[in-house]
């Protein structure tokens, strides 16, 4: 059989063979070759050891690309800079080989899995809840059905602030959904350099590259693997050709173009992203499930720090005192956790540390202590939102934030009166305004609704605790942050003269929405006078702080007595009596 005939029989079998070839030793005239294909005479070239990766007893697998021609001619000689595929491993003329057609059609493994970060090669052991979000990621990711139209990738991202479980609930679902995937891959999206480093070692598990290819071709590997995704096939003696399932988690993106040349487009697969940005989470079209993660339910906590603790700190312990430390901490995991590892190096019952934890208004030591079993998540409450880590503007917005009330509060609080607050660093203009905002929402700090009065900012009480914690340190910049929410509040309060007798002008319906609006986060500035102590109170007791407590009292006073009256006038006269 000629080699132009070989050829186009390992072409014509639809790009997909295995072809096995035994090459002997060059014999005498006399004795024709086994094979048809010449024997080298080439010296036998040193095995490459990184590029040997053999499956059983089958030899190392030559890969023949598209873009490069095989010649099988009766040369005496093959040089291997001349027509050698690419990623060949140079064999000994007693081997066999395996001529595929192109690098992803390389010996994959009948499962591969690959973490970089080596914390998350076990399921966490103390995980625990998140059942509804696992049956979300489930609809999405297993029972969805697979797009007609185009070629796309199941997508599931999962967002929200930072220590909210994001990146442990994936992992449970990465562990316990493996029978589900032929291959499983996790890698750290968190810039294009962690991206680059994952991708190689996954071309490497893959067999797309050697060790000494992925070294010398870095930039390769990304396509490669992208490639391969589109078209998993795996290629085996033993069971043919067949498409394998696999899953891939972008663990902790904070930018979308970092995925740019890692997204595998127009591939059949899963896809998990975890992001704090509510905007990767909207802002791409691919995406079939978008799961925001809020504070675990009570029972869930509990079952968390009962977990976290050894049983004879919480043996004795009622089950309405476990649910008052868990709500203390807004069922926020990480702050479970941490608070756990606290109690448990104080030999605390839960009891005993609420009690102690309550009593301080100042709670800076209990956020900032990093303690050593926390999941593999090792930053702190504080340095996870500190204050620093933000552009100056958007922390002079966020400790304002966190001296009103955490729900409804209404932006033009915030924005229409930015000249009246007086306040170093704050937003000066509805750019900087729009910026500031925009970097608080890209960390789920705060997020942003539409009401009937307009747009109002929600913000969790514990991220509000710890960033009037980190304030406190420094009663100078807390008592500036205080007396400019004051200004922001008075500049905004629909205003009344102090009333003297017969004054109408008070009760006058159409201050009430605005005055009712204003209402819980005024009370909410006073109890946060009271976290000052004593002698330094008196620089937050300002003449406008003064005037705004006066003109809430007489407005409260005005709304009980047109309550009041509306309630005595509604009540049935009694009847008189026949006497």
């Amino acid at each position: 059989m000629s080699a132009t005939t070989v050829s186009t029989q390992v072409r014509s079998a639809s790009r997909r063979i295995l072809f096995y070839a035994e090459s002997v030793p060059a014999t005498p005239s006399s004795q024709p070759p086994a094979s048809n294909i010449p024997t080298p005479h080439t010296p036998e070239p040193e095995r490459s050891v990184a590029n040997d990766r053999s499956y059983g007893s089958h030899p190392t697998p030559a890969v023949l690309t598209p873009e490069t021609e095989l010649t099988l001619s009766s040369s005496p000689a093959v040089s291997p800079s001349q027509n050698t595929p690419r990623n060949i491993s140079q064999a000994s003329s007693n081997d066999n080989y395996v001529l595929l057609l192109n690098d992803t059609d390389a010996c994959v493994p009948d499962s591969v899995v690959y973490v970089q970060n080596p914390l998350y090669e076990r399921p966490n052991d103390d995980f625990n809840g998140r059942n509804d979000v696992l049956s979300d990621m489930d609809t999405t990711l297993l029972f969805a059905p697979a797009s007609k139209s185009s070629k796309l990738p199941k997508t599931c991202v999962v967002c929200g602030p930072g220590g909210m479980g994001k990146t442990q609930t994936t992992l449970q679902y990465f562990h316990s959904r493996q029978a589900h995937f032929d291959v499983r891959l996790w890698v750290q999206a968190n810039n294009v350099e962690s991206l680059q480093r994952a991708f190689q070692q996954v071309a490497i598990q893959l067999g797309l590259q050697g060790l000494d290819s992925a070294k010398q071709h870095p930039d390769q590997s990304p396509k490669l693997v992208v490639d391969w995704l589109r078209k998993p096939r795996q290629e085996s003696w033993k069971t043919g050709s067949r498409l394998m399932k696999w899953l891939f988690v972008f663990d902790n993106v904070i930018e979308d173009r970092v995925l740019t040349n890692f997204w595998p487009a127009h591939a059949e697969g899963s896809i998990i992203i975890t992001t704090r940005d509510p905007i990767i989470r909207d802002s791409r079209g691919s995406v079939t499930g978008r799961i925001s993660l809020l504070p675990l339910s009570e029972p869930d906590a509990v079952a968390m720090l009962r977990k976290r603790l050894p049983e004879r700190l919480w043996r004795g312990e009622t089950e309405d005192a476990l649910v008052r430390v868990v709500q203390a901490l807004g069922c926020w995991p990480l702050a479970i956790v941490q608070m756990a590892g606290k109690m448990c190096r104080l030999s605390q019952m839960p009891s005993r540390f609420l009690r102690n934890y309550q009593k301080q208004p100042r709670r800076a030591k209990y956020y900032e202590q990093l303690e050593n079993d926390q999941d593999g998540y090792w930053l702190s409450l504080s340095s996870l939102w500190s204050l620093d880590d933000l552009e100056f503007g958007a922390a002079r917005l966020l400790s304002v934030i966190s001296l009103l009330l955490p729900e409804s509060i209404p932006e033009f609080v915030l924005e229409d009166t930015m000249e009246k607050v007086q306040l170093d660093g704050y937003p000066g203009g509805e750019d900087e305004f729009d910026w500031a905002m925009s970097e608080l929402g890209k960390s789920s700090l705060i997020n942003r609704v539409a009401s009937s009065t307009g747009q109002e900012v929600t913000i969790h009480s514990l991220i509000q605790e710890v960033i009037r914690s980190q304030l406190l340190t420094d009663e100078h910049r807390f008592i500036d942050v205080f007396n400019g929410t004051v200004r922001l509040l008075m500049a905004v309060w629909d205003h009344q003269s102090i009333p003297t007798t017969r004054y109408r002008e008070l009760k006058k319906a159409s201050r009430w929405e605005r005055c009712n609006t204003l209402l819980p986060h005024l009370s909410q500035l006073r109890r946060m006078h009271e976290l000052l102590p004593l002698p330094s109170r008196h620089s937050c007791v300002t003449e406008q702080f003064l005037y705004l407590m006066n003109e809430v009292g007489w407005y409260v006073k005005s709304q009980s007595y047109t309550i009041l009256k509306c309630l005595l006038t509604d009540v049935p006269k009694a009847p008189l009596s026949a006497s």
